[in-house]
């Protein structure tokens, strides 16, 4: 239909604003191929959730979100992990995107990725606004509401542990400990 319209007589600033529509829907068409390809779960476990979680960092900071800063010592996809470990942490990861998204109006997200002693230590930080885990306030608003307690109750289906630390004004750094049987 755009096309067509730019073959008829339009007024002088027509063209400029159905090419600009056509840009638009041509960038949405792509944001929404690569939601979809983040939610299929046999795509993340095919590249390794480690390697999901910095693709779509990466897409994060591509499309000004907020930027990134990624330090991974263990330099593994996480490939080897089992597939609902990989799925969990997946959806962990975007869940804490997500509340830092919707709350915390952080202009820096951190990743770091490391093999400690019987497993992975992942922590997700930002500098965004922080919160009170433990005040009233929190617990009522939404920060501390379904997002939150649905991270603390999937990690206990798996022995995965999961740590909150938050200053107001200064960010929030989620800790993620996955087991690991290297045997």
């Amino acid at each position: 239909n755009f096309s067509i319209l730019q073959t008829m007589t339009l007024p002088a600033e027509a063209p400029e604003l159905i090419i600009e529509t056509k840009k638009l829907i041509s960038k949405a068409t792509e944001d929404l191929s690569q939601l979809s390809r983040s939610l299929h779960s046999d795509r993340i476990t095919e590249i390794g959730v480690f390697a999901a979680i910095k693709y779509e960092l990466r897409l994060f900071s591509q499309k000004n979100i907020f930027d990134i800063d990624i330090e991974d010592t263990y330099d593994s996809d996480g490939k080897h992990l089992p597939k609902e470990i990989q799925l969990l942490v997946f959806r962990m990861f975007q869940e804490i995107c997500n509340n830092i998204i919707k709350h915390a109006k952080a202009t820096k997200v951190s990743l770091h990725i490391a093999k400690i002693p019987d497993g992975i230590d992942l922590k997700i930080a930002d500098n965004g606004l922080g919160f009170d885990f433990h005040s009233k306030e929190t617990t009522g608003s939404g920060l501390n509401g379904v997002g939150l307690r649905s991270l603390q109750s999937r990690v206990a289906l798996f022995n995965v542990k999961i740590q909150f630390d938050s200053i107001l004004k200064e960010g929030t750094t989620i800790s993620i400990f996955i087991p690991v049987n290297e045997n």
